[in-house]
């Protein structure tokens, strides 16, 4: 009677355990779907130093955004005004923790590397390049490693 209890009891842990392991947690394209509104951009320089600033919108009552979705749809806007947007249109898709995106915008395609993904922050870099410098204020000696861009998961 003492084994069968004990049999019992085995069974019951290894039930439970099987009932709440990881499988319920998100993905991360699960996580990466979704419309995220920009935060903060910077940049990494080449001694490895971060620096970040607010993100500086043209409207005070819309969020400039980034959204991935479902079918590797991709959509950035920007507010130039807050009844204008400049809107831009492509693809994404997902590989580990790159997320490669083919736009409409002056950048064609890009290699973004997930630093930080929660179901609310999404931190992203991608190697500064001359192609990139010429959209900015930066030179093509800049000191600039990387670029860094912070959203925050904004509504649906």
């Amino acid at each position: 009677m003492k084994n069968l209890k004990m049999l019992m009891l085995a069974l019951m842990v290894s039930l439970f355990v099987v009932s709440c392991s990881k499988d319920d947690d998100p993905t991360t394209q699960d996580l990466l779907v979704g419309k995220w509104e920009f935060m903060q951009s910077g940049y990494v320089d080449t001694t490895g130093k971060e620096t970040l600033y607010d993100w500086d919108s043209d409207c005070e009552t819309k969020k400039d955004y980034l959204q991935f979705l479902g079918g590797t749809v991709l959509k950035e806007s920007y507010y130039d005004d807050c009844s204008n947007t400049v809107d831009y249109n492509g693809t994404w898709t997902l590989n580990d923790k790159t997320i490669t995106t083919a736009n409409s915008d002056e950048f064609g395609s890009r290699n973004l590397e997930i630093v930080e993904l929660t179901d609310t922050v999404l931190k992203v870099r991608f190697p500064y390049d001359y192609k990139y410098a010429k959209t900015t204020s930066t030179t093509k000696d800049s000191p600039f490693a990387f670029i860094i861009y912070i959203f925050r998961k904004g509504a649906n």
